[in-house]
């Protein structure tokens, strides 16, 4: 949207073949948002609703 102030925000997509719990995850969020200062979403591809999985897949950055 023209005017529209973009937030900055990092979401972190994982794939992992180690089996993480949520509290695992929770944490690993919790550490990079301390560690970036700015706020961290921690997801799994399967969690992505169909409509904005595709958006969300071109802005993504692979580590």
């Amino acid at each position: 949207m023209p005017g529209e102030k973009k937030s900055r925000e990092v979401m972190l997509m994982y794939w992992l073949i180690l089996i993480a719990t949520l509290f695992d995850l929770v944490g690993l969020g919790d550490y990079l948002e301390d560690l970036l200062g700015l706020p961290v979403d921690v997801v799994s591809k399967r969690a992505l609703h169909p409509r904005m999985q595709d958006d969300i897949l071109k802005e993504m950055v692979v580590l």
